[in-house]
């Protein structure tokens, strides 16, 4: 398990007691403490720029895994063990292995966030050690800032809200829509901020596109699955960069915020 979300906690916790110490005049333990936080910082930067060729899922700790990073091959690995001990369904295990497919992306995401986030606070920390400039090895391309901005969708009864900037969830625990098998349904997407220039709102329903919206959000249609269908799926909202289409497939989305509002959807057969 790789513990990047604590990382992220511990450098932003030592940047803002460093600052104070130096605000007060704390000269010499302060300096300590500082070059001791920028070597933390830069680690972590380079930790992190190694996990982004990776295909991993960053896990919130509310299942069997504790919350941290691990790798796609080791996920689908336990739940197929999961499966054939009987502690899984066939059905809870296919929901599985979708969502994996689909954490992966939105982890990407993460980490492009966190390595921007670590190279800021470099930053930040460099001038006030009195340090060099980040050295341009520990950059990562394609990384892009993100502005205050909330999706909130809505369906079926239940709406989920979703920080694009810190990936944080309301309500936390996620939300279930009961629906019947053989109708199809709509739902709402809602926009609070700004959808950075160039970028598209991608609902997605399993693993497919089936809306592109625009940066105000909207209505979309299309969620449905055949008559006698009763495992679960999900429907999501997510921002990326325009340029793919309905029907298509949502890995050939690129450049996603957070990880989507993620409403799970149980048909009812």
């Amino acid at each position: 398990m790789i513990r990047v979300a604590v990382a992220f906690s511990a450098v932003a916790l030592t940047l803002s007691s460093t600052a104070g110490a130096l605000a007060a005049g704390e000269s010499r333990a302060a300096a300590l403490d500082c070059q001791s936080d920028l070597k933390t910082a830069k680690e972590s930067l380079v930790y992190v720029n190694g996990l982004l060729p990776q295909k991993v899922i960053r896990l919130t700790g509310a299942g069997t895994f504790a919350a941290g990073i691990v790798t796609v091959e080791a996920y689908t690995r336990f739940v197929t063990l999961e499966y054939i001990s009987g502690k899984l369904s066939a059905h809870q295990l296919s929901s599985a292995l979708f969502t994996a497919a689909r954490a992966a992306k939105g982890t990407h995401g993460y980490l492009l966030r966190l390595a921007e986030f670590l190279k800021n606070k470099i930053s930040d920390l460099e001038a006030q050690c009195g340090g060099a400039n980040v050295a341009a090895s520990s950059t990562t391309p394609g990384s892009t800032a993100t502005n205050d901005l909330t999706l909130t969708m809505s369906f079926q009864g239940v709406s989920e809200k979703r920080d694009e900037k810190t990936d944080a969830q309301t309500p936390t625990a996620g939300v279930t829509a009961s629906v019947q098998s053989g109708s199809t349904y709509s739902g709402n997407v809602s926009v609070a901020g700004a959808v950075p220039a160039g970028d598209a709102i991608y609902v997605v329903f399993g693993t497919k596109i089936v809306a592109v919206l625009g940066p105000g959000g909207g209505r979309f249609s299309g969620v449905t699955e055949p008559k006698g269908f009763g495992a679960d799926t999900t429907v999501g909202a997510f921002v990326c960069k325009q340029g793919a289409s309905v029907g298509k497939d949502a890995s050939v989305t690129t450049g996603c915020l957070a990880e989507g509002d993620d409403i799970s959807v149980q048909w009812i057969a």
